[in-house]
């Protein structure tokens, strides 16, 4: 469900029938409320009140909302347990693209420059903009995104040079285990 805290306590949201199981949120530039939802969908909040909703009826890849971001072109980019879905707002509320391709995305981001970049649940990365993706990810390689920016602390010693990164690809040398980073893009 969804809870609301006020400061000092905590007011579950439960009038909503949309909003019954919740997989992530999102507050855009306006400072709308995105909910994504297990089973119902996208919901959105304006003033504490579900304003809209877009679910598989009205386009949406899967009711199965995993991640969203909102990209430096205006639409919002939403992983569901299908497709990857590119939602606009202008002239209402419908989804613009589907890319049947990129699928089960977990984790999403985007940058000033209007790039977004998508990790999948099997590690595949992809980065694009609405019309045009690549896919980066490689067998032998580990994926380390940032949904927002990660602190390398925890990370590796390479990575922590950098101390902020946007995402970086790690190789994984034989059995060894031995990890070295081949590619990375620090901000």
């Amino acid at each position: 469900g969804l809870y609301r805290y006020n400061g000092t306590k905590f007011q579950w949201i439960n009038e909503y029938e949309s909003i019954k199981t919740v997989n992530c949120l999102y507050t855009d530039e306006e400072g709308r409320l995105w909910v994504g939802t297990n089973d119902s969908g996208l919901s959105i909040f304006i003033n504490d009140t579900v304003a809209n909703v877009i679910t598989e009826k009205q386009g949406l890849a899967s009711d199965s909302v995993r991640c969203i971001t909102q990209c430096a072109d205006g639409n919002y980019y939403v992983g569901t347990a299908g497709a990857l879905s590119i939602v606009t707002l202008a002239g209402g509320l419908n989804v613009k693209k589907t890319m049947e391709d990129i699928v089960y995305v977990k984790s999403m981001d985007a940058d000033a420059n209007g790039t977004v970049a998508a990790v999948t649940d099997d590690g595949k990365l992809y980065s694009g903009r609405e019309r045009s993706w690549i896919l980066w990810s490689h067998p032998r390689e580990l994926i380390f995104p940032a949904v927002s920016l990660m602190k390398t602390d925890f990370c590796m010693p390479e990575l922590h040079r950098m101390r902020y990164f946007a995402m970086a690809v790690i190789r994984e040398s034989g059995n060894t285990g031995k990890r070295k980073v081949v590619k990375n893009y620090p901000i």
